[in-house]
């Protein structure tokens, strides 16, 4: 009954994991999930930052003068 309540209080995306889970296990298989949460948010903002500065270069180099 326990798992039922904590079913009740999960998001959508942890309700299609258990959901997909469950029918594994009915199925007897395994299934390899991806994981939706972003694991390097650093290193994302780092290479944003990258192609901002190159494309600002770039439009500077540009201008004459």
């Amino acid at each position: 009954m326990a798992r039922h309540q904590d079913i009740d209080d999960m998001s959508a995306r942890e309700r299609r994991s258990v959901a997909v889970r469950n029918e594994a296990e009915h199925q007897g298989a395994t299934v390899a999930q991806q994981d939706d949460e972003e694991d390097w948010p650093f290193l994302t903002a780092l290479f944003a930052g990258l192609a901002v500065a190159v494309i600002v270069n770039t439009f500077l180099g540009l201008m004459p003068g």
